[in-house]
């Protein structure tokens, strides 16, 4: 067993017997003045978690401060035994792809410019000029991803995602309608819109991570609202609480 030891070569966990007495050497202190049963350490299966096993390593060490590089030591004890026998772990990754800006600043400026044509002229009807819109969608690269461009949105932007939601109005063309929430005593919550929402479509922008509940709740409510005044209601939710509960990793009986 590999042994953590501060800079005077003292070990940092207490033990029952020193190491340095198989050594014929004198100990070095770890093994004094022990008020609690000391063993070896110990490792404690937990919980199941969110694809993990969650364990627990309990070992006891000479003074408060030695705690610090005791963990550290032990992680990266922890982590070299982990490339030995190739287990690895799962980190989360982010992939970042990196466009030619100025291709896509002039294709955004294009499709702007046939939005703004289209607007001009059928803005106000909602049946007239159906061919026409129909070709210039022909003449679009990707008219699927263009089709927000030509319909009158609204986006609410919750708190938990105002930022994602500025970005996706001002992406889209959109009409960004801000929520305001206010708590009470007793721990409600009421949401106002600060703008009205569109007939045609509006899409609720809401993040749900801790506090999960909170934010969850506001989002019911968003759609609510939402539902009330458009024809189409699109939830964009970049973390989806409570999304890895919908399997069970064990089953436990209810005793009466």
């Amino acid at each position: 067993m590999k042994e953590v030891k501060d800079g005077q070569g003292n070990h940092l966990a207490r033990q029952k017997r020193c190491p340095y007495l198989d050594e014929h050497k004198p100990s070095c202190g770890c093994d004094k003045e022990i008020h609690v049963e000391v063993g070896d350490p110990v490792v404690r299966f937990n919980n199941f978690n969110d694809s993990a096993l969650d364990f627990a390593l309990r070992v006891f060490v000479k003074d408060y401060g030695s705690q610090f590089k005791m963990k550290s030591e032990m992680r990266t004890i922890m982590y070299q035994e982990f490339k030995n026998y190739d287990i690895r772990i799962p980190w989360p990754i982010r992939t970042v792809y990196q466009g030619d800006e100025k291709r896509e600043a002039e294709e955004i400026g294009k499709f702007d410019k046939m939005r703004n044509q289209v607007v001009k002229e059928y803005g106000s009807k909602d049946t007239a000029g159906f061919s026409r819109r129909r070709m210039i969608f022909s003449k679009l690269k990707n008219p699927i991803n263009h089709i927000f461009l030509l319909s009158k949105i609204s986006v609410i932007s919750g708190k938990s995602s105002e930022d994602l939601a500025r970005k996706l109005s001002r992406k889209i063309k959109a009409n960004l309608v801000k929520s305001e929430v206010r708590v009470f005593a007793d721990g409600e919550s009421k949401i106002t819109l600060g703008g009205k929402l569109s007939k045609r479509k509006t899409i609720v922008v809401q993040s749900i991570y801790p506090p999960v509940d909170t934010n969850l709740v506001q989002a019911l409510s968003l759609i609510s609202k939402a539902k009330e005044t458009s024809s189409e209601v699109i939830a964009v939710i970049p973390y989806m609480g409570y999304a890895r509960q919908d399997r069970e990793f064990c089953q436990v009986k209810l005793l009466q």
